[in-house]
């Protein structure tokens, strides 16, 4: 069965294991060593309370909230509008470094309410450039409380492009007064100004280059952001083109300009540098540090949506599940407007993923659509629509589409290579492994033009899965080893998991069955600990795939049972379905053919209801195998005519030399006009064949083909070899067939006796 899996696009499924590390110290010195381990952990706790009082060392208490309306611009062009970003940006910095005021709201919402629930305050601005002087500002600063008093404070302050920084402190210091709060002390000032680069030019770029990521145009922001820095290294510019080269996919440029800013950042405030740190942390795949770091800002200012949704996403990276699931749940309580933000439900729909509740992400994806198209945010509506194509349902081929424009507009090649990748899922899916591996490598090639590692590892495991379905096993499993190793380097461990897992699966294709248990178990030693319950989920099945083909099917049908069951709770990727596969197919090596005949016609029409044309096929093949043990001829011809026709159409190698091993059992027993044909067809499909046990099987028939009936012993020596059991059974059946044809009766009842005695050791039939 078709059953490798992807942790694609969307993610499905990054992780890190957070068990505590436990340290055993033996003492035979009660009073030397003793001591000095006493001394030891007495400084440990030391260094952890200072830590912990560091990071929690500007923590407001009773703060008062004011919500960011928005300041506009008017009398002015749209190559102005950096002056709005700017001054709004330089009032935030002095009033964020002042003891209580907390600003949310900004950039952090997508639409505006008018009465904020939740804010004791609403601040507005709205900035007048001069008719005849243009370098003279009017700031027109409203304060408006936000509850029956209606209290509103207001007033007019006048300044000029090059003191926007004077313009802001006078803001400031106005609202101070308003909100009867002390004023900045000259620590908090200078805070507050290293926020901001020191020269007008400098000032306006950043402004900019802030003003076009907020339109979530990162291509127009990055030169901005980089005129910015001629100035000097400030460390808030390089966060703001770290995160513009990120969004666009340069991770490479994006570390880079993330290492200047933590490197620089000793002049802002804890606040500041708290959050240039988590960034940088992040960047550089540093789970653990990077949710201290988001813990402790969320602490300082728990009404500040962009901490929780990046804690959000640093736990979902870290695979804390239930740290996730309480963050989630907090901010769904959140004040309107920040509850209803789409990027709380992309949040979900990656905690869904994980968690394989496929049709509540799905859900959680079409709200963040709408939410997304409501207020204009493409960037936003771009992400639900690529998260619902990773879910069940219709338009996802529209979606994907749709995606891909708003990413060209967006000038954004990562997001663009993600698309392609998709794509490359959607055509895998309905079988077209040719054109699935073109969009794939297109993917690939993208993400290597902007260095982006995560991207080309994702696009190298889905690559491999269909140069499996292709039969290049060897080269999908060197991918999903270097794959695997990339997730490994980087501690991400659901991912390298999933990889465990996909490796296995080679493995098992490739005939090293004790190889691929020990892939499986290594992955499922990871998938328990993170809660991965896809992962748990599917274990029995794989192994009951390896049982099968060691011959062992009272424990093959037991374990895929144990799926079955599984599959009520997690009916993830066609388990269920899988799992019945294997059950039916012990029926059928038992000899049990009406049983298994009524399982494969059910599972036939389930796979075909889900669009699964490959699994589909699989099970008519079988129907194929059962009604040629019937002797009803033509519909075993009729089956395996169908499926090889999916199986050609799909590109799919080994599929295609698994029906033509049955149609050459066909040709052999009745269609004798097509025996030569079938013999060259599979002639030509063995070579270079590198799935093992549909290659030993094949061997069997071409031998057979060719009348050597002594060559066998070749066929079941090498399937003695990896533990492949149908093959060694095969070998002597083909063996007792030819010396049948060639009319030494004797050796063919030796054959016979000889096939009866091994098959019923292991309960199976053998005719």
């Amino acid at each position: 069965m078709n059953t490798n899996k992807v942790p694609g696009g969307r993610s499905k499924s990054v992780a890190k294991d957070l068990n505590a590390l436990r340290t055993n110290i033996k003492s035979n010195d009660a009073n030397g060593l003793g001591t000095q381990i006493l001394a030891f952990i007495i400084i440990i706790l030391f260094i952890a309370i200072a830590g912990f009082l560091f990071l929690r060392s500007d923590k407001s208490v009773n703060s008062i909230l004011i919500f960011d309306s928005g300041f506009s611009v008017t009398g002015t062009q749209n190559k102005e509008l950096w002056i709005g970003e700017a001054t709004e940006q330089a009032i935030i910095s002095h009033l964020n470094a002042g003891e209580r005021l907390h600003i949310i709201g900004g950039r952090d919402v997508k639409s505006v309410p008018e009465n904020p629930d939740g804010a004791d305050w609403i601040i507005s601005g709205t900035i007048l450039i001069g008719t005849e002087n243009t370098e003279v500002l009017d700031l027109v600063l409203q304060l408006k409380s936000n509850d029956d008093s209606g209290q509103v404070f207001s007033t007019r302050l006048t300044g000029v492009k090059t003191g926007i920084s004077d313009l802001a402190s006078r803001a400031s210091t106005q609202i101070f007064t308003w909100l009867e709060q002390p004023a900045l002390s000259l620590e908090q000032q200078a805070n507050a100004a290293a926020e901001l680069p020191t020269s007008q030019n400098a000032r306006q770029a950043y402004g900019e280059g802030l003003e076009a990521l907020t339109s979530f145009d990162a291509a127009r922001a990055v030169p901005k952001f980089e005129v910015a820095l001629r100035d000097g290294d400030h460390p808030l510019v390089f966060t703001g083109l770290a995160r513009a080269w990120y969004q666009l996919g340069y991770r490479t440029r994006a570390k880079q300009a993330a290492q200047k800013a933590y490197e620089n950042r000793g002049n802002l405030s804890r606040q500041r540098q708290l959050e240039v740190e988590g960034y940088f942390r992040i960047i550089n795949d540093e789970w653990s540090r990077s949710t201290e770091v988001y813990q402790a800002l969320k602490e300082f200012h728990p009404n500040d949506l962009s901490y929780r949704l990046a804690l959000a996403d640093v736990q979902l990276k870290a695979s804390d599940m239930q740290g996730v699931a309480q963050n989630i749940e907090d901010m769904r309580n959140l004040h309107a407007p920040l509850s209803e933000d789409p990027r709380i439900d992309l949040i979900e729909v990656e905690y869904l993923h994980q968690k394989g509740d496929y049709a509540s992400a799905a859900t959680a994806a079409q709200h963040a659509i709408k939410k997304a198209r409501a207020s204009g945010d493409n960037a936003v509506l771009a992400s639900a629509l690529l998260a619902d194509v990773d879910n069940e349902g219709n338009n996802k081929i529209d979606h994907l589409l749709e995606a891909r424009q708003l990413y060209d507009q967006l000038n954004n090649p990562g997001q663009q290579s993600s698309v392609l990748k998709e794509l490359g899922e959607q055509a895998r899916y309905v079988g077209n492994n040719t054109q699935a591996e073109e969009y794939y490598r297109e993917a690939i090639r993208v993400a290597q033009s902007i260095g982006d590692a995560p991207r080309i590892a994702a696009t190298q495991n889905a690559l491999a899965i269909t140069l499996d379905l292709k039969g290049e096993l060897e080269n999908g499993l060197d991918l999903k080893q270097e794959v695997q190793g990339y997730y490994a380097q980087r501690d991400v461990k659901s991912r390298q998991s999933i990889m465990l897992e996909n490796i296995g699966i080679s493995l098992f294709k490739l005939g090293r069955l004790q190889e691929a248990e020990a892939s499986f178990d290594e992955a499922l030693d990871i998938f328990i600990p993170i809660d991965d319950t896809i992962g748990v989920a599917w274990a029995p099945y794989h192994r009951s795939r390896i049982a099968s083909r060691n011959g062992d099917l009272d424990k093959a049908v037991n374990l895929a049972k144990n799926a079955v069951e599984n599959s009520v709770e997690t009916p993830a990727g066609d388990l269920e379905h899988n799992a019945r596969y294997e059950i039916a197919h012990t029926l059928y090596h038992r000899g049990l053919y009406a049983q298994a005949k009524v399982m494969f016609k059910d599972l036939e029409q389930a796979f075909s209801d889900n669009k699964n044309k490959l699994s589909a096929a699989e099970s008519a093949l079988m129907l194929s195998r059962i009604a040629l043990q019937e002797k009803d001829y033509a519909l075993a011809r009729k089956k395996v005519n169908a499926a090889r026709k999916t199986f050609v159409s799909g590109g799919v190698g080994y599929y295609i030399l698994d029906a033509n091993i049955t149609r050459a059992d066909l040709a052999f027993l009745h269609y004798s006009e097509d025996h030569d044909a079938a013999c060259m067809a599979l002639r030509q499909n063995l070579k270079g064949m590198e799935h093992a046990e549909t290659a030993l099987r094949a061997r069997s028939r071409l031998l057979r083909c060719n009348g050597a009936v002594n060559d066998l012993t070749s066929v079941e020596t090498a399937a003695r070899a990896v533990g492949m059991f149908e093959p060694q059974l095969d070998a002597i059946r083909i063996r007792a067939q030819l010396w049948e044809k060639s009319g030494q009766q004797a050796f063919a009842d030796q054959a016979l006796t000889q096939g009866r005695e091994l098959a019923a050791a292991k309960g199976w039939a053998f005719e």
